[in-house]
């Protein structure tokens, strides 16, 4: 997914401490937390930013997600419905089998 008139990860506070921070959070909880939350089992290989602060790396302010759940979070387009369900037709949850 493109992310338009937007910093480099550098100047947005994406740096070698984040990159620490990036992998104990995946070690600590590897699997994909929205999935997770719908009993799904998914490898996750991003860190999100709940409150979209990259500096603000508190362990309640960091969730694993996989790269579908991620678009999802960042989707202007698209979102959740008050289940946490993804609105997008052509999101893995949403498709037949429902493998994120």
């Amino acid at each position: 997914m493109k992310y338009d008139n937007r910093l480099s990860s550098r100047q947005r506070g994406y740096n070698s401490n984040w990159e620490k921070v990036r992998k104990m959070k995946l070690n600590a909880d590897p699997l994909c937390e929205q999935c997770k939350s719908r009993d799904k089992v998914t490898g996750a290989v991003l860190v999100h930013h709940i409150n979209s602060n990259p500096r603000d790396n508190r362990a309640a302010n960091l969730m694993s997600v996989c790269r579908p759940c991620h678009d999802v979070l960042h989707s202007s387009r698209h979102g959740c419905d008050i289940n946490g369900n993804p609105l997008d037709p052509n999101h893995p949850w949403n498709l037949e089998g429902g493998a994120c």
